[in-house]
C-alpha cells in the first residue's frame, strides 16, 4: 500500500467512530493486526467476487456499514482506499486495520446477495447518451452493435460481464475498462468461436483505456481507425480470434503492456499494423495464432513469448518499413521474414524451422527455453533465456520486476 492509501486511510480512521465490542456496535471487524494467512476455506475462492463488490462505484460507505455488517471504520477505510486507487487483490484488502478472515467472510456473503447470478442478462439499446457506468451488481449485461458517442465516457467495473452478438461495440466517446487481476472484466462472443462479434472498434476522435480485461471469439479484439486519439492496453487477454487479436489503423498508435493472444482462425495475426502506425507491445504470449504480427508500419515487441505459431514467416506477412523484436523467445513454428526492415536483438529460437530467411547479423541464440510446461510459459532454472537480455521493460506479464539483465521471454524467473 503506498503513502497516499496510508494517510486517506489515516484520516479516514480519525474521522470514524470508534467500534467497541460490547458498546452496542454489533458490526464485524477483524483485531487491528489480523491476517488472511490461514484464512477459511473458500474465501480465496471467492476473491473475484469480493474484489468486484468493493471496486463498484455504486457501493458506498453505508451498505457496506448497514447491509454487508461491517463496522464503520472499516467501511469508511475500504471506499477510501477503492476511491483513492481501485483495489487489486485480496492482499491489499487485507492491509486495512481491522480487516481479516471475519470482513472477507462477511463481503463474500454480501456479494452473493448484491451481483445477481450469471443465468439472466440484461440487454442495453444501441447505444448511450450520457456518462454511464457499467459493473456486476447490474448481472451479466447483453449488447449487439453498441455505440459509445462523442463526449460520452463508458466505464466498465471490475468483475463484469458482458455478453456481445454480431456487432461492434464502437467507440466515439471514451471506453473505460477498469478490471484488476484478481476480477478482470469478460467480453464474451454471444454466438459461434471466432467470430461471434467483432471487437472493440475505436472510431476517429474516440479514446479507449483498458486494464485487466478478457475479448473471446470476437473476430477483431481491438481496432482503431484513423483519427482516433488515445488507445492504451494493460493486461490483455484475447482468445479464439478470428483475424485479428489488436489492429492499428492508419496513422495510429497502440501502447500495449500486457498480452496474451491464444487461438486464432486460420488467418488471424495477433497484431496487425497498418501503414503509418506506431505499435508497442511490451511482455506478451502470443501462441497458436496464424501469424504473430503483420506489420506495415512501426512495430516494437519487447519480452515476448511465440509458441507454435503456425505461419511460414512468423514475423509478418508485410514487415515493412520496420519491425524491431527484443528479448524474446520462438519456440515451434516457422520463422522468417518477408518484406521490410526487421532487427532482432536476443532472441531465443527453439525448435523453429525457416531460419535461413532470417536477417543476416540476427542477435539470435539457440537452445531449449524450459518453460514449466507445454502450456506454462515460465522459465526454469538452467534456461538459457535467463540473464540473457538487454535493457527492456521493468516488471514483465506478470508484475514481476525485471531485475538486472532481463530473461528472455514474456516471464521473468522468481528467483
Amino acid at each position: 500500500m503506498n503513502a497516499q492509501h496510508m494517510i486517506l486511510l489515516g484520516t479516514a480512521l480519525l474521522a470514524a467512530p470508534a467500534c467497541v465490542s460490547g458498546e452496542g456496535d454489533l458490526d464485524v471487524e477483524d483485531d487491528v493486526d489480523a491476517t488472511i494467512d490461514g484464512k477459511a476455506d473458500g474465501i480465496s475462492a471467492q476473491a473475484g467476487a469480493i474484489l468486484s463488490l468493493v471496486n463498484d462505484p455504486r457501493i458506498s460507505r453505508e451498505q457496506l456499514d448497514d447491509d454487508a455488517g461491517l463496522s464503520n471504520r472499516v467501511a469508511t477505510d475500504i471506499i477510501a482506499l477503492r476511491d483513492a486507487e481501485l483495489i487489486d487483490d485480496l492482499a491489499e484488502l487485507d492491509a486495512i486495520p481491522y480487516v481479516g478472515p471475519r470482513t472477507l467472510e462477511k463481503l463474500a456473503a454480501y456479494a452473493v446477495e448484491v451481483i445477481p447470478p450469471a443465468t439472466t442478462a440484461r440487454t442495453f439499446p444501441v447505444a448511450i447518451t450520457a456518462d454511464t457506468t457499467w459493473s456486476p451488481s447490474m448481472g451479466p449485461l447483453s449488447l449487439q452493435s453498441f455505440h459509445v458517442p462523442a463526449d460520452v465516457t463508458l466505464t466498465i467495473t471490475p468483475g463484469t460481464t458482458v455478453y456481445v452478438k454480431n456487432g461492434p461495440l464502437f467507440v466515439g466517446g471514451k471506453l473505460v475498462v477498469q478490471g484488476v487481476r484478481a476480477a478482470p472484466v469478460a467480453l464474451v462472443g454471444d454466438g459461434p468461436e471466432l467470430t461471434a462479434w467483432s471487437g472493440i472498434d475505436v472510431l476517429a476522435g474516440g479514446t479507449l483505456t483498458l486494464d485487466h480485461a478478457v475479448i473471446t471469439d470476437a473476430s477483431s479484439g481491438v481496432s482503431t481507425r484513423s483519427g482516433a486519439a488515445e488507445t492504451r492496453l494493460t493486461n490483455l487477454t484475447i482468445e479464439r480470434f478470428g483475424f485479428q487479436g489488436i489492429a492499428a489503423g492508419p496513422n495510429t498508435t497502440i501502447d500495449v503492456d500486457g498480452f496474451v493472444a491464444t487461438h486464432s482462425g486460420a488467418l488471424g495475426d495477433a497484431v496487425r499494423v497498418a501503414a503509418g502506425a506506431d505499435v508497442t507491445v511490451r511482455n506478451a504470449v502470443v501462441s497458436i495464432a496464424h501469424s504473430p504480427f503483420d506489420n506495415s508500419g512501426t512495430l516494437l515487441v519487447e519480452g515476448a513469448t511465440f509458441v507454435n505459431n503456425r505461419f511460414t514467416y512468423g514475423f509478418g506477412w508485410n514487415s515493412s518499413p520496420q519491425t524491431t523484436v527484443r528479448n524474446a523467445i520462438f519456440a515451434g513454428g516457422l520463422v522468417g521474414e518477408l518484406a521490410g526492415t526487421l532487427e532482432l536483438e536476443r532472441v531465443l529460437l527453439w525448435n523453429t524451422e525457416n531460419e535461413q530467411h532470417l536477417p543476416a547479423g540476427a542477435d539470435v541464440l539457440h537452445g531449449d527455453p524450459a518453460f514449466v510446461s507445454a502450456t506454462d510459459y515460465h522459465l526454469t532454472p538452467g534456461s538459457p533465456a535467463i540473464d540473457a537480455g538487454s535493457g527492456g521493460a521493468g516488471h514483465d506479464l506478470a508484475g514481476n520486476p525485471r531485475v538486472g539483465a532481463p530473461d528472455l521471454g514474456a516471464y521473468e524467473l522468481v528467483r
